[in-house]
């Protein structure tokens, strides 16, 4: 039974326009949810504006703000490849969301990513012309999978050195995915050693207990990427050992400490996990509320059964990534006063 006191029309219209536009709504909007906005009103007007051409502007939004790309990252050149890097990972979300019925697995296990002429390039990739973002498979022989191993999310989370520390790749998965928010900086501190493991100098330099207050997090989720360069370009190490790239989640996180090798293993792990469908949720309410704000570690409060609502209705619709965006419209959180 729906609550008595949600928010007036006017409110609730202008939040769906925000969230789901990024931007103002239309009157068909307001006039749609009637004089008193239900559950059902709210999520229908969002289904609704989600096939409206606007919706695009609004998850591409989602999509930047989710990866923290509206943070600026220091050292990146205002360039053509800068730019088409970080237009990558948001291509592929708002695709998967809105042109193919896509779920939170194909989100982090597609086979494929979208690119231009100019990021192709940087790829290696052969036949892609212009500068229009367009959908194609990974290069053949390189350890990519989802949108965690694009060249884009790669690039940003990485370090100022090359080759990139590890734990730079971590925060792309404790934050969006954990929803498990550690301090960043891009800053090189030490510069790798060429020469050695950089898996082995990253437990080196980090086996101070001042160190691994965040870097017993942060570590082991990045082994799972060194292979990659700070650019984002596959450039595994010479004679790396075959455990160079396992790791697992640390059980401050996920109770079981759950184990991977490589990026496809962390992929399929992440996607299958309750820990991350739920951050994904909590993530698309913070952006419905308060995008300016961070997702705290800890999701009990009031928005708890809001939380809830909302990741039962998600995993009952397939985990398809537009049903998150309808699920939080329905919440308590999104439509109270």
């Amino acid at each position: 039974m729906d609550l008595p006191a949600w928010a007036a029309p006017q409110v609730v219209a202008a939040r769906l326009g925000q969230l789901i536009w990024d931007g103002n709504p239309d009157p068909w909007v307001l006039q749609g949810l009637g004089s008193s906005v239900t559950r059902q009103a709210a999520g229908d007007m969002a289904a609704r504006m989600l096939t409206d051409v606007r919706a695009r502007t609004g998850v591409t939004a989602f999509y930047r703000w989710w990866l923290l790309y509206d943070s600026a990252k220091v050292g990146d050149p205002a360039d053509a490849l800068t730019s088409a890097l970080r237009a990558e990972a948001p291509a592929l979300g708002t695709y998967l969301t809105l042109d193919a019925n896509g779920t939170f697995t194909d989100l982090l296990t597609a086979p494929y990513t979208f690119m231009n002429e100019t990021l192709a390039g940087h790829y290696g990739v052969q036949g892609v012309v212009g500068s229009d973002m367009r959908k194609v498979a990974f290069p053949a022989g390189e350890l990519r999978i989802g949108l965690l191993a694009g060249a884009g999310v790669l690039s940003f989370f990485s370090s100022l050195t090359n080759p990139s520390w590890p734990a730079k790749r971590s925060w792309m998965i404790t934050d969006p995915l954990l929803c498990t928010p550690l301090l960043r900086s891009f800053m090189p501190g030490i510069a790798p050693d060429v020469t050695r493991s950089i898996r082995q100098q990253m437990i080196d330099v980090t086996a101070d207990a001042t160190c691994m207050a965040c870097h017993k997090i942060l570590n082991s989720p990045g082994f799972a990427f060194i292979g990659f360069d700070s650019s984002g370009r596959w450039h595994p190490e010479t004679g790396a050992a075959p455990n160079e790239t396992e790791g697992w989640i640390p059980d401050d996180i996920m109770a079981d400490a759950p184990r991977f090798n490589g990026p496809a293993q962390l992929a399929r792990l992440l996607a299958d996990r309750e820990e991350t469908r739920r951050c994904f949720i909590r993530q698309w309410m913070q952006f419905a509320v308060d995008r300016a704000g961070q997702v705290a570690r800890d999701s009990s409060g009031e928005d708890g059964p809001s939380i809830e609502t909302a990741v039962k209705a998600f995993t009952d619709s397939g985990l398809t990534l537009s049903s998150a965006i309808v699920a939080v419209t329905r919440t308590n959180t999104f439509l109270r006063p």
